[in-house]
């Protein structure tokens, strides 16, 4: 037979494709899931250095590129960039360190997103190329059907990878802050607003407060009632800035 196998094709340019181009494909998916916020004021998408994500006084999502996963209980690559960004955005400290939360993919289940995003990228290349490779109407067809199944799983896998939660904690104030991990999951298409119900549940994010919770959260930093009034703004200083 003179045409092409499909299958092999496709096969062969998923095996050839660079990881940055795996990780390319993976982001730009991604970058849909900053239209739905939760209870975050916003989600910022695989930033390439914690330059890039903004240090104010408002809660943000930041969900971290595939290049640093998690897993459990280790020191992991994702883990050691939310330190990092949790310290610092670019060369100065970071003030506002009470307002940032990290979402990151677990290491596991990345190798399987990875392998569903070279599917959709092999069968994407099959299709783009009928030209050059003379496809016949039903290995069109066929190419069609197999890059929708793919980009069906990897739409799928990518909700299923990313489940890691990194909070910026810090339990003793004479002790260096920590960053904690929570398993996240749940059945909505968007990945802030499993993040949101998790962190709510757990009360690590908060969109109210009760008055005698704040009466005793304040109690602990005697030092601001020196003039005998605490201002909002003041007060809200504090919850923004220590975890």
């Amino acid at each position: 037979d003179v045409q092409p196998n499909i299958t092999r094709t496709a096969k062969d340019q998923a095996e050839r494709l660079h990881p940055e181009d795996v990780w390319a494909e993976i982001a730009l998916r991604l970058r849909g899931q900053a239209k739905v916020r939760g209870e975050f004021a916003g989600v910022h998408i695989c930033p390439e250095s914690h330059a890039d994500i903004p240090d104010n006084d408002e809660a943000r999502l930041v969900i971290l590129h595939p290049k640093v996963a998690h897993k459990r209980g280790t020191d992991s690559a994702a883990k050691t960039f939310a330190r990092q960004a949790t310290e610092h955005r670019g060369s100065a400290n970071r003030t506002h360190r009470n307002m940032v939360v990290y979402l990151a993919a677990d290491e596991a289940r990345l190798q399987e997103l990875d392998s569903a995003t070279r599917d959709y990228l092999g069968w994407d290349h099959v299709l783009r190329s009928e030209a050059d490779l003379d496809l016949t109407q039903n290995q069109r067809n066929q190419a069609a059907q197999r890059r929708a199944q793919a980009d069906q799983t990897v739409n799928a896998r990518l909700l299923q990878s990313f489940t890691w939660a990194l909070i910026p904690a810090q339990p003793d104030p004479a002790a260096p802050f920590t960053i904690r991990e929570a398993k996240i999951e749940g059945q909505s298409d968007s990945l802030a607003e499993r993040v949101s119900r998790r962190l709510g549940n757990d009360g690590d994010l908060a969109t109210r407060q009760a008055a005698g919770n704040i009466r005793l959260s304040i109690s602990k930093v005697p030092q601001i009632w020196q003039r005998g009034h605490v201002s909002l703004g003041a007060l809200w200083g504090l919850y923004s800035q220590y975890p």
